[in-house]
């Protein structure tokens, strides 16, 4: 209703422009990129007892313009290395290796998340500081905030077998018909990169460029 009012024309109407500026204020990316990390901590603090809202909040993490398909914020934390200490060498100092580190993309693997929290603690140590990190800790925030978690996400699709792998057009489906006899659990999707969830982690995949990628898993409570 709000919204409707101020673009009703009216004998005292704002000039455009300033209606404009008016709108891009209310749409302030520092403003919401606040409330969408204070939000999403509070929904994975109330899922999980590992994790407390307001530490989570001061950690870092950048929400990304993509969201979940029940609208949630992907989130990344990214810590870069430690200058190079400098030398009498003349050689250019290599690159620090760079680790993607994903958890959480089966929603009801809680600890796979919660281990992410417990790795990014160590991540401002010395030895951890040599490398360059990129930390997703939860790539499937829809099947954890599902009542009860679930792995799959809110369109029923395991994204662990929706990337756009060589093999997924002859493989993904006959795999799932014939070994898993069709386990909702375990659907590929109806396309490789079908979800948004995928699509994103596999830009992240390609902008960052990691040398590794440690995604964890914990369908056996062993975490």
């Amino acid at each position: 209703m709000y919204a409707n009012h101020l673009l009703r024309p009216s004998r005292r109407s704002l000039p455009a422009r300033l209606v404009g500026i008016f709108l891009c204020m209310l749409a302030s990316p520092g403003a919401s990129a606040a409330d969408s990390v204070s939000d999403w901590c509070r929904q994975v603090g109330q899922r999980l007892s590992t994790v407390r809202s307001l530490p989570c909040t001061e950690m870092g993490f950048k929400p990304s313009a993509t969201r979940s398909v029940n609208g949630v914020a992907l989130m990344t934390h990214e810590v870069p290395p430690n200058p190079p200490r400098k030398t009498a060498s003349i050689a250019k100092p290599s690159r620090s290796i760079r680790i993607l580190v994903i958890g959480g993309i089966h929603g009801d693997e809680l600890t796979s998340t919660s281990i992410v929290f417990r790795w990014m603690q160590w991540l401002g140590e010395p030895e951890a500081r040599q490398h360059h990190w990129r930390v997703v800790p939860l790539a499937n925030p829809d099947g954890l905030l599902s009542d009860p978690p679930q792995r799959m996400n809110a369109n029923g699709v395991d994204l662990n077998r929706n990337f756009a792998t060589p093999d997924w057009q002859r493989d993904a489906h006959a795999y799932w018909s014939k070994r898993t006899r069709k386990d909702p659990r375990r659907f590929p999707g109806k396309e490789p990169v079908s979800e948004p969830e995928t699509r994103w982690l596999q830009s992240e995949i390609e902008a960052f460029a990691p040398d590794i990628i440690v995604s964890i898993h914990a369908p056996y409570g062993v975490l």
